[in-house]
């Protein structure tokens, strides 16, 4: 069974058009197609369907319309899901995914085979055979078939592109010429109009396309033309276009996303939120932050890729923990990755911003920061484009920043934090001693860092028992879960988090660690506020075990001595 949402929506089956019954169910396979093999919540549905005022009855509709659904496909082909439903079929089975495919294809051998890309972005387009979503009803159909609508014409611009760079010329003038006359406003394809006019020695025809091209959008939009078409004008002028042009604006979009590997193990309503909110046509913009190693930085990926077909002019990343990681070095990344030259690139991070916002008005670009500290470097990175998405990760919420959704991670419940900790050693290890291993996912708070390093030191040491391992995390474990990978090393990870402490918050918590035992009194209540306010205040095991180690190292060894710990300072006093 085939089925096509770049045109008619449709399900095929042996070359055979199946009856669908009534636009909402029409619209409903579009919905489940558009995200096949993946649950689609009955929420999600009502508000697809009944375009976000369901009224009374609404619930029993739903049910009616996916009955009609499955009578006509099979129950096998929609089925039924905790919270919802969802098309169970190969993604190629849907057109939408072999364009998607090809398009993927397409950019991994543009630069050493560009004839192949060109062919395959033909493939691509040849797929899109009408109206996207024909036949289908209300406002989710509405969005969606106009972002169908801007992917193809992105995908003929990136087409145009690679034309372009293979020498193409005066051949697609007459091409051009027709869609510049459907899209006005779109600077790509007239750039590459001008270019090709250019190169077919028709410079006074491509001066003048800018000049036309100018008049229309300082008319009917009251701005200028973008920085990068005023350089390609700049270079006809100067008759200095190149052969295989160099002008950002014809280059692919970058998709800078980290690679995801394996599944994402509980976090199934966190990354429902996350893809529903950057989903949002209106603002799509988000926060997820925690302590280190509850998981942000995975979370952020596989969200990131799940919608990253809603950002078709790219996918930009940064990681703040990364050296010369400041907002100004990523926004020259940014901008060197949309193809801004070196020559043009200001050299403060205002500036740099204001060039980044002037790039990406007219861009959907979804962009993701890792490990980000400063609201200030979030601010400075917003992209302007209406619909631009945004995701960061942070150890803080960020409270400085306006019009942005939030959600907390903390640490895995039982059953999911049992099997991350069985990913890597394998569930009969873990099933072996159950009692164990729920002893070990509460020594380490469920902390999905902490777990991994745990299920990576037990598949690396076969004749290890659970209990035994549970032990020594008791005794030592914070060495336990440290060396090796340095993405890997807890105590690593919790340091890189210490030193960007202020003092008075390091000199909070070390002293925390010791009473928050038997947090009584008046000093263990002024800790409570303090690190309350901060946001740092933690129950996890690990974090706590870090701070104490820390309060050997650093702390007044008069204090510690008021507080009992005499025990720890003659252990301290007796390594050094």
């Amino acid at each position: 069974m085939e089925f096509t949402v770049l045109g008619v929506v449709e399900a095929r089956s042996a070359n055979r058009s199946i009856p669908l019954p009534g636009v909402k169910a029409r619209t409903l396979l579009a919905l489940l197609s558009c995200h096949a093999g993946q649950v689609i919540s009955t929420e999600m549905i009502i508000d697809s369907l009944w375009s976000g005022k369901p009224p009374a009855g609404t619930l029993g509709a739903m049910y009616t319309c996916v009955s009609a659904l499955r009578r006509s496909l099979g129950n096998t082909v929609v089925v039924k899901q905790p919270g919802g439903y969802l098309l169970d079929v190969a993604k190629e089975s849907v057109d939408l995914h072999r364009f998607d495919d090809l398009v993927n294809q397409a950019r991994t051998v543009r630069s050493s085979q560009p004839r192949q890309a060109a062919q395959l972005l033909d493939h691509a387009l040849a797929l899109c055979t009408d109206t996207p979503l024909a036949g289908t009803a209300g406002d989710w159909a509405d969005r969606e078939r106009l972002r169908l609508e801007e992917l193809r014409q992105t995908v003929i611009e990136r087409r145009t592109a690679v034309r372009l760079r293979l020498g193409a010329g005066h051949e697609m003038i007459n091409e051009l010429r027709r869609l510049v006359q459907l899209h006005p406003h779109r600077e790509v394809l007239r750039a590459q109009y001008m270019t090709a006019l250019a190169r077919a020695g028709r410079r006074a025809e491509s001066i003048n396309c800018f000049l036309e091209g100018r008049r229309i959008i300082v008319d009917e939009l009251g701005v200028e033309p973008s920085h990068e078409l005023n350089l390609l004008y700049q270079d006809i002028l100067r008759d200095t276009v190149k052969s295989t042009p160099q002008n950002m604006i014809l280059r692919d979009a970058p998709a800078q996303l980290p690679i995801v590997t394996g599944n994402l193990i509980g976090r199934t309503k966190e990354f429902a939120k996350t893809v529903e909110k950057l989903s949002d046509e209106a603002f799509p913009r988000m926060i997820l932050w925690g302590r280190t190693g509850t998981g942000k930085s995975t979370l952020a990926a596989h969200a990131g890729h799940a919608v990253k077909r809603q950002f078709p002019d790219g996918q930009l990343y940064a990681d703040f923990r990364a050296a010369r990681s400041g907002p100004a070095a990523v926004l020259g990344g940014f901008l060197r990755a949309l193809g801004c030259r070196d020559d043009a690139l200001p050299q403060n991070a205002e500036e740099r911003a204001a060039l980044f916002r002037s790039i990406s008005a007219d861009r959907r670009l979804l962009v993701v920061l890792d490990h980000v500290r400063d609201p200030h470097a979030v601010r400075l990175l917003l992209p302007a484009g209406p619909g631009s998405g945004v995701l960061a990760t942070s150890r803080y919420p960020l409270s400085g920043l306006d019009g942005v959704a939030r959600l907390e991670l903390d640490g895995l419940a039982g059953g999911d934090g049992l099997t991350l900790l069985a990913q890597a050693p394998g569930a009969e290890r873990i099933a072996a001693d159950p009692a164990a291993a729920r002893r070990l996912v509460a020594l380490v708070g469920g902390l999905p860092l902490a777990l991994r390093i745990a299920g990576g030191r037990l598949a690396a040491r076969p004749s290890l028992e659970i209990g035994t391992f549970a032990t020594l995390l008791t005794n030592d474990l914070l060495n336990e879960l440290s060396g090796g990978d340095r993405q890997l090393d807890i105590r690593r990870r919790l340091a890189a988090d210490w030193r960007r402490l202020r003092p008075r918050d390091r000199t909070a918590l070390r002293r925390w660690a010791w009473i928050s035992p038997d947090p009584a009194g008046h000093q263990a209540a002024e800790l409570r506020r303090t690190l309350s306010d901060e946001r740092l205040l933690t129950d996890c095991p690990v974090a706590t075990a870090y701070a104490r180690e820390r309060a050997v190292a650093e702390e007044d060894r008069q204090w510690l001595a008021d507080q009992g710990a005499q025990q720890v300072l003659r252990f301290s006093s007796g390594r050094s």
